[in-house]
């Protein structure tokens, strides 16, 4: 079996919200590992249904935000 084709809307239930996140953010720091075909510097700031932040950055956050300030 493939991967279903899911319709992007947000989860109204919160229960279901609080366990779909580490899902979600799993799948958002395994695509960050993954983005080394161009050796791009990345940098994704996701926060909780809680409001708790979680970064994720390539080579590291702290490299990707000195280029802004």
């Amino acid at each position: 079996m493939g991967q279903r084709k899911i319709k992007m809307e947000k989860v109204q239930d919160m229960n279901t919200r609080q366990v779909t996140f580490p899902k979600r953010r799993m799948v958002c720091s395994r695509r960050l590992a993954s983005a080394t075909l161009c050796n791009p510097e990345l940098g994704i700031v996701v926060f909780s249904p809680g409001g708790k932040p979680f970064s994720y950055g390539k080579p590291n956050l702290d490299a990707v935000t000195e280029r802004f300030y």
